[in-house]
Order: structure tokens, then sequence, then C-alpha cells
């Protein structure tokens, strides 16, 4: 490689495998900043992936956590929520996108929780897979969870 050709994404994440977890997180704090859903991030100092906590409740009142854990492996065993999938279409021929992957798990009982449902999901953007998740989750097991939301005041 000479310095006048482009660094391609799998170059740099090669060159730097924690700014791909970086960028990776970015995206996904900043689809969480755009709604009123509780979710907590967790990440110690010198950790290799991200974990979210979602907050719900279901039909009785009682509260019940979502965990959600990319799924993908970057180089250096960074995990990262995107990959590229090839999508083919029947008359347009085939085109690359980018999509989220996690594992889900559900608990009662926060971090101490043994993981009583998980799954792996993939959907378009991580709030797409959020909902995917609720909808897995009732329909594994009849129950609707609902999200606690944010409350913000108006000055």
């Amino acid at each position: 490689m000479n310095a006048k050709e482009p660094l391609t994404a799998l170059q740099a994440s090669y060159r730097a495998p924690h700014a791909a977890r970086i960028f990776s997180d970015a995206v996904i704090d900043q689809e969480i900043n755009n709604t009123d859903l509780l979710i907590s991030k967790f990440a110690a100092e010198r950790s290799t992936s991200t974990i979210y906590k979602m907050s719900l409740t279901n039909t009785a009142g009682e509260r019940i956590d979502a965990f959600f854990m990319p799924v993908n492996l970057s180089f250096g065993g960074y995990g990262i929520w995107h990959t590229s999938r090839e999508i083919r279409g029947i008359h347009n021929g085939s085109k690359v996108v980018s999509v989220v992957r996690a594992t889900v798990w559900f608990g009662s009982d926060g971090f101490k929780s043994k993981h009583d449902i998980q799954f792996t999901l993939e959907s378009r953007d991580f709030l797409t897979l959020v909902k995917h998740a609720l909808a897995t989750y009732a329909e594994l097991t009849g129950v609707q969870l609902t999200p606690r939301t944010i409350t913000r005041r108006a000055a």
C-alpha cells in the first residue's frame, strides 16, 4: 500500500481495532440519545465490548432488564455492532448495507440475572433491533414488555 491509496475500513480496523469499537459504539450512542428510552451503557476502561442495559416492565409492573452485547468481533477481539451484508434483489442486482448484530438476554436481577431468555438478532439499526428483541420476547413468552422512558422537563 502506498500513501496515495485510500485506506479501506477493513485496513483501518486492522491497524486500530480499538478505534473500530469506538466508532461502532458512537453510532449506537447517537441512536439512543435521539430517544427517550432508559438505556444505560456499560464499558469498563479496558473492556473489549460495550453492553447496553435497557430497563423494561412487564404487564404486572415488574422490572425486567434487557442486555444487548455486540456479536461481531473485530481485530484484537473488540466487540463491534456493525457488519456489512450483501442484499440481492430480483431485478436490481445486489447492494451492500450495514446491519447491527447483537446477542440479547433478559433477566429480572440485573447483571446477576441468569440468562432467562437469550438470542441473537440482526437489524438495520439498533432501535429496530430493540423492537425485534421485544417482539421476539413476546412471541417466546407471551408477555409484552414496555420500555421505561426518561422524563424530561421543559425549561
